[in-house]
C-alpha cells in the first residue's frame, strides 16, 4: 500500500540493497515532536522511480513516506483478514476468507481477524488455521487469470464489533471508468520500502479497461474479468503485500488486488480480479457445500 505522512523532515540519501541491485535513493528522513497530523508537506525525489516522495509525521513523531492513502481508523474495516504469507482478505462467511490464488496458501498458515496493528498485542484478534484451500480451478500462475481462492478456517469466527463479513456484491455487473473505490492493507508503503504495522488504505480511480490494456507494460494481458484501478499519473495503488484484499467501489465488493508494476507508477495501476457473475457462483458453489 503506498501510503505515508508528511511534517518536517531532513533530506537524506540511502542507498540499500533492493531486490539484488544496489540502489541509492533521496529520502526525507527524521523526527519531529508532535501530533501526528499533517501540517507541513516535506517533498523529496525518489530517484529510483523518478518520482516525488512526500512524508509527513506519524502519531510517534517519525517521518515515514506516504504517496496517496492513509492509516484507516483502528477495527473501521472488520472484514479484513491478514494472511501470515504477507497476504489480505476478506470474511465472507463465519468460515470462509477470500483471497488471491497467487498468495499460495498452505494448510498450516495462520489467518488473522480483529487486528489494527499487526505487532501490538490486541485483544480484538482471532487467529486461525486453515482447514481448507480452494484454488478457483482455472487459474494460471503465469498469467494471473482467475487469481482467486478460498480459505476454509479451521473454526468459525466470533463475529464481533472487531471482526465481521464483508457481503459479496449481489450482481457481477461491470465497474464504470471513473468509479472511485478503496482499497486497504498492510502492504509495503512503496515498492523498495517496508511493509505496514498498521492497517492504511488509498482512493484508487477505475481507469478504462481497454486503455489499461495498451499500457506498455500491460499489453494485452487485461482481461473482461479484470479492473484497472490506481491513478493514471501515478502515486496511488495497492503494493506488495496487499495482495488477495478487497477493492470495494460504493459500497460494494468489487474486487480483489492481483497485480501489478511495481507500486504507484504512472501508466502502471494496480490490477485486480473482478467479482464476475462467474465467479460469484463459484464462490457459492464452495461455501455452499462445505
Amino acid at each position: 500500500m503506498q501510503v505515508g505522512w508528511i511534517g518536517n523532515c531532513k533530506l537524506a540519501l540511502v542507498c540499500a540493497w533492493c531486490v539484488g541491485v544496489f540502489v541509492c535513493v533521496l529520502r526525507w528522513v527524521g523526527t519531529l515532536p508532535g501530533s501526528g497530523s499533517c501540517l507541513v508537506p516535506c517533498v523529496g525525489w525518489d530517484w529510483l522511480q523518478q518520482t516525488p516522495v512526500t512524508l509527513c509525521l506519524d502519531s510517534a513523531g517519525n517521518c515515514a513516506e506516504i504517496v496517496g492513502g492513509s492509516e484507516v481508523p483502528s477495527h473501521s474495516r472488520p472484514y479484513k483478514a491478514y494472511l501470515s504469507t504477507m497476504c489480505g482478505g476478506a470474511l465472507i462467511t463465519p468460515n470462509w476468507v477470500l483471497t488471491a490464488a497467487h498468495c499460495n496458501i498452505k494448510k498450516n498458515i495462520e489467518v488473522t481477524l480483529g487486528a489494527h496493528s499487526l505487532i501490538e498485542h490486541e485483544s480484538t484478534k482471532q487467529i486461525f488455521q486453515v482447514r481448507t484451500v480452494v484454488v478457483h480451478p482455472d487459474f494460471n500462475s503465469s498469467t494471473l487469470l482467475n487469481d482467486l481462492m478460498l480459505l476454509e478456517l479451521g473454526r468459525p469466527a466470533d463475529l464481533n464489533q472487531y471482526v465481521n463479513l464483508l457481503d459479496l456484491p449481489n450482481s457481477g455487473e461491470d465497474v464504470r471508468p471513473g468509479t472511485k473505490c478503496t482499497v486497504a492493507g498492510w502492504g509495503k508503503i512503496s515498492f523498495y520500502g517496508q511493509t505496514s504495522d498498521t492497517l492504511q488504505e488509498v482512493r484508487v480511480t477505475v481507469i478504462d479497461r481497454e486503455l489499461c490494456s495498451n499500457f506498455k507494460y500491460y499489453k494485452g494481458r487485461i482481461t473482461k474479468n479484470m479492473l484497472c484501478a490506481g491513478d493514471e499519473n501515478g502515486g496511488k495503488d495497492s503494493c506488495r503485500g496487499d495482495s488477495g484484499g478487497p477493492l470495494i467501489c460504493n459500497n460494494v465488493y468489487r474486487g480483489i488486488v492481483s497485480f501489478g508494476y511495481k507500486c504507484g507508477l504512472p501508466k502502471k495501476p494496480g490490477v485486480y480480479t473482478m467479482l464476475t457473475t462467474e465467479y460469484l457462483e463459484w464462490i457459492q458453489s464452495i461455501i455452499s457445500t462445505a
